[in-house]
This record gives structure tokens, sequence and C-alpha cells, in this order.
């Protein structure tokens, strides 16, 4: 939906810039690349530059989300096991005490 706003604005004469600003849709950090672009004729580079920032963005955060969901996997598996073993103290007990 953002990308027909701005195609809509593009063609109705404003700037790819300020259109992609107004949608809101598109990172405010790629929009002055995009301007700086529009002004010196190489738009095409920016946009592969604006591309190639964002996958090695995407890239970064890949690699490091296993880093920090790994701990967060093992303290909620410690959690867990630790509550079960605490429901079932009484159980072990409730049976010493009977035998």
């Amino acid at each position: 939906a953002g990308c027909l706003r701005a195609a809509n604005d593009v063609a109705a004469g404003g700037s790819l810039g300020e259109s992609l600003a107004d949608t809101g849709v598109f990172p405010r950090s790629m929009l002055p690349l995009i301007d700086w672009g529009g002004r010196f004729g190489s738009l095409a580079a920016a946009i592969r530059f604006i591309a190639e920032s964002f996958e090695g963005r995407t890239r970064l955060q890949i690699n490091l989300a296993p880093i920090v969901i790994m701990p967060v996997v093992m303290i909620i598996i410690m959690a867990a096991g630790f509550a079960v073993v605490a429901l079932f103290m009484p159980l072990v007990n409730l049976i010493e005490c009977l035998s």
C-alpha cells in the first residue's frame, strides 16, 4: 500500500524521497540517501547502497538472534523444570510420611 501511494505521488510530480516519507512505511534512515541520489543523478547507486546496508543489517540480526534467544530459552526451560520439581516435592514428602 505504501509503494502504491508513493508511486501515485511520484506520478503526480512529487519527489521520490518526499513521497516515501509521506507514506510513513519506509525507514527514515533511507530517505536522505534517496534524496541525495535523486539530486545527483545516481538514484540507482543510492538504492543499491540502501539494499546492501539493509541486507547487512538483516544478516547481523539473524546471526545475533541465536546468541540472544538461546540463553532466554535455557532460562525458561530451567524455570519450568524448577516449577515441576517444586510441585512434586510435597507429594514425595507425603509418600515418605505415609510409608
